[in-house]
Formats: structure tokens, sequence, C-alpha cells
């Protein structure tokens, strides 16, 4: 059965419960960010991680870069900054068909990583290289 659209009395839309908790757990999670900065000739995507305020964890996502660095997808060029205290990128600097599976084997990596002690968000995608490409 459908739920019906509800109101509240200032005439905005009221979200339902389940979504606000939702909302309320991902302000408290880190989010590993999918984000598709060119989807032309080179495709371009970058990892980004947003850190909630008030957890200290951005040394401890750069050890962790840093102990895999290089060992999964070598020929894929990329490298991690931190752009805040909340923000971290891990940018690939040319697109390759591999860029992909570094970035999903990245994804995976961190949440395995930060899930021990933190609540991990997945958000995002990318468009990955076209299926009907042949060689």
């Amino acid at each position: 059965m459908a739920s019906m659209i509800q109101f509240n009395e200032d005439g905005s839309l009221k979200i339902p419960e389940h979504m606000l908790k939702d909302k309320q757990k991902e302000k408290e999670s880190i989010i590993l960010r999918r984000v598709q900065i060119n989807r032309n000739n080179p495709a371009i995507a970058h990892l980004r991680i947003e850190i909630p305020e008030g957890t200290n964890i951005s040394n401890e996502i750069l050890k962790y870069y840093k102990e895999i660095e290089g060992k999964k997808f070598p020929s894929v060029n990329h490298n991690i900054k931190r752009v805040d205290n909340q923000t971290i990128i891990i940018e690939v600097k040319e697109g390759s068909w591999k860029m992909y599976s570094l970035l999903d084997y990245l994804i995976d990596y961190f949440k395995h990583k930060l899930e021990k002690n933190e609540s991990v968000v997945v958000r995002g995608s990318w468009d990955k290289f076209d299926s009907d490409f042949h060689f």
C-alpha cells in the first residue's frame, strides 16, 4: 500500500520518519562519495571522503592510503590530498580503463577499514566506459 504525501502546518512537505533517520545517520557518517569530473575522453573521476564534524580520522585515512598505494592497479596515476580536516580527495591524474577498478577497490578498502569504528555511507556514481567499445 502506497503511503500518502503529508504536509506540515506551514505547507511544506513532511519528510517521513525513516528518511529523517537516514539523513541524520548520514550527517554522523563518513561518506565515500564517487565524483565524476569528466565523462568525455579522458574520463576522470575522484573519490571524495567526507568526514563529519568532530571526527578526527583524516590522518588514519592518509595512513590507510599509504599502506596500499601502488599495490593495486599500479598503472593508474593517482594521489591523495587533504582539502581540509573534513575532506580528503583521491585524484586520478589521467583517465584509464583501470581507473574505475582502482576507485571501486579503494571504496571497498576504506569501507572495510573504517566500518570497524565509524559509520560509513557510500554515495554518488560515475559513468564507466562505454560497454559497446570494441578493439
